[in-house]
């Protein structure tokens, strides 16, 4: 069964350039973070498509660096449905910035 709507992540790299991939594991995210060609690393969110995915990490991504996440680190989650339907593992999205958390 195709889903109409897949994880992905993405980055804002330190030449201004946009990237989005597939999301498969938190390494993806890792790897990004601990990069110092990233500017913004957000994700993982739900795209119908390659650009959706881009439109979406253009928009958090200005979020994360106008705002940066919430204050004192206190979010507002929800799941991000359809999320554990492959890995089993549920992921949940603030509902106030683009802070990510995997269920444990």
């Amino acid at each position: 069964m195709k889903s109409d709507r897949l994880l992905w992540w993405g980055y804002q790299h330190k030449s201004g350039t946009y990237q989005t991939k597939r999301f498969f594991s938190d390494l993806d995210l890792q790897e990004s973070v601990d990069s110092p060609f990233t500017v913004a690393t957000v994700g993982p969110f739900l795209a119908t498509d390659r650009a959706d995915a881009i439109r979406k990490t253009k928009e958090m991504t200005k979020i994360v660096l106008e705002r940066g996440f919430c204050k004192d680190n206190v979010h507002n989650y929800e799941l991000i449905k359809g999320s554990g339907q492959y890995s089993g593992i549920p992921y949940w999205k603030c509902k106030n910035c683009p802070k990510t958390i995997q269920s444990s």
